[in-house]
């Protein structure tokens, strides 16, 4: 509202429900100029894109922002066209220039600032070149000392050369709006494991991945760091590739997470060693860890799968949600291809001290981050025992081989109060790990309490996700003496917070 060529005194950007029906758009206008203090002449547009997500650029005096949604995208040029079932979702681009404009060359900054939308929406994999409701609008002052109106603001000439520039998208497309809606979508996909349950091993995307890793080892295999690499690369690749087919991060995290399915494992390992006995907890315990549990009592086989737990909610919750977030459907599934390799051969071992050092290398700094964020969740849902946690993850975690699984195991012990680590056996080589945690050795009835703990611990990151994917604000601009262009239907500009 209050579009076309006329001088302003601002420019506000409205962030409205998806739903939004009002008609009277030029009274709901006046309401939010009112409401804002605002006087004088100014042009109101509405959004149901995230404003709070706007994104900055600026060159050569020249200032684009930027706020994206692309839930519906079209093509301008598309055959059939639904007036009826235009979803939310708007690309509103304001550009600012710190010189006057001829009218023709106003016009030249709009095509430009569109033209370099739709190049930068096709780059990133967009099926369409905008939405239904994307708009532009661009600013310059009424007048300039010593300066004509420029001609020209194509994307070959100065000016408008650095608005295509700053209009590509490049940081609202990876940066801004889309981090919302990855973290609306990865929320919807860890929502979705909680209630669909894990697809058999023969129609599982994860299980197909291990299969053809283990074929690819068995081609190149040799005892060099250099086939190692190869393997890992090959199947970081894979993992990426597969993210660009699937595209949604809805699906590639149900793919990529396994958290109830890890705390179904847990219990009913220790359901098996309490009902059937020790040995048959042993037993049930193999199909969970790496590790030789033949000689395992009853608190080295709550102590394995507390452990596991610990580890494996870092490895199947935190870390596939964090670089989903992050990279969106290939960050997911490329990390659940480096961690699936982990598994497979980043074990200290003969056949795979050098083979598989990479992909274990590649695990450890996938890892890092997530295993920390474990931790911290790990605080929020235990405040009791946070003074507890931070003391004894500073003090036992860094004694751990692994670096991250320091971090998660230590945290996880000094939560429920119980020590963990001592002596276990991979395969032929037996190691003595530092105790982590202060207190007794635990129990089976600790392994409930674990999966208690990873349960608050996915349920805080889905909540954290579905809080920041409602973060929104109204953003305004003031912008005295300054010529109006805009093009499109409303639904554009934003500068600095009110909120």
């Amino acid at each position: 509202m209050g579009g076309g060529l006329s001088v302003v005194d601002w420019v506000v950007n409205l962030e409205v429900d998806g739903q939004y029906a009002r008609h009277d758009l030029a009274v709901h206008a006046a309401e939010v100029s009112s409401h804002l203090g605002l006087a004088g002449q100014g042009v109101t547009m509405l959004t149901a894109a995230d404003v709070g997500a706007v994104v900055s650029a600026a060159e050569q005096g020249v200032r684009v922002d930027v706020t994206v949604g692309i839930s519906t995208p079209t093509w301008a040029a598309a055959e059939s066209f639904d007036e009826g079932n235009v979803g939310p979702g708007t690309i509103n681009i304001v550009v600012q220039l710190p010189i006057s404009l001829t009218a023709a060359a106003a016009v030249n900054v709009v095509i430009t600032a569109t033209e370099a939308k739709s190049q930068a929406l096709i780059e990133h994999g967009v099926a369409g070149t905008g939405t239904a409701t994307d708009a532009v609008v661009v600013l310059w002052p009424e007048g300039v000392e010593n300066s004509e109106p420029i001609q020209f603001g194509g994307p070959r000439s100065q000016w408008g050369g650095s608005v295509a520039r700053d209009s590509r998208l490049e940081k609202a497309m990876s940066v801004g709006g889309v981090l919302r809606r990855r973290a609306t979508w990865i929320a919807a996909g860890l929502i979705a494991d909680r209630f669909v349950p894990e697809l058999p091993n023969r129609w599982h995307p994860v299980a197909w991945f291990g299969s053809f890793m283990g074929l690819v080892e068995r081609t190149i295999w040799s005892d060099r760091r250099s086939a190692g690499t190869a393997y890992a690369l090959i199947g970081t690749m894979v993992g990426l590739g597969a993210g660009r087919l699937i595209r949604n991060p809805t699906v590639a995290v149900g793919i990529a997470c396994a958290g109830p399915e890890l705390r179904r494992l847990g219990g009913e390992i220790e359901a098996v060693a309490r009902v059937d006995g020790v040995d048959a907890g042993r037993v049930a315990l193999g199909g969970l860890v790496g590790r030789d549990t033949s000689q395992l009592d009853e608190a080295g086989i709550a102590a394995a799968v507390v452990e596991s737990v610990a580890e494996n909610t870092v490895d199947a919750v935190v870390a596939p949600v964090f670089w989903g977030l992050v990279g969106g459907a290939p960050g997911a599934l490329a990390y659940r291809a480096i961690n699936t390799m982990d598994a497979m051969v980043g074990r200290r071992n003969d056949r795979y001290e050098r083979f598989g050092k990479v992909a274990a290398r590649l695990d450890d700094v996938a890892n890092f981050v997530p295993a920390r964020l474990f931790g911290l969740a790990v605080l929020v849902v235990r405040p009791g025992r946070a003074s507890q946690v931070l003391a004894l993850v500073r003090r036992d975690a860094a004694a751990h081989p692994s670096p991250n699984a320091g971090v998660a195991e230590t945290s996880a012990a000094a939560a429920l109060g119980i020590e963990l680590g001592g002596p276990l056996c991979y395969g032929q080589v037996s190691e003595d790990r530092p105790r982590l945690g202060s207190g007794p050795r635990p129990s089976l009835t600790d392994v409930q309490r674990m999966n208690a703990l990873s349960n608050q611990v996915e349920l805080l990151v889905t909540g954290v996700l579905v809080a920041g994917s409602l973060v929104g604000c109204v953003f305004i601009s003031r912008v005295p003496a300054a010529a109006v262009l805009a093009a499109g239907t409303p639904g554009v500009s934003l500068h600095a917070p009110l909120c």
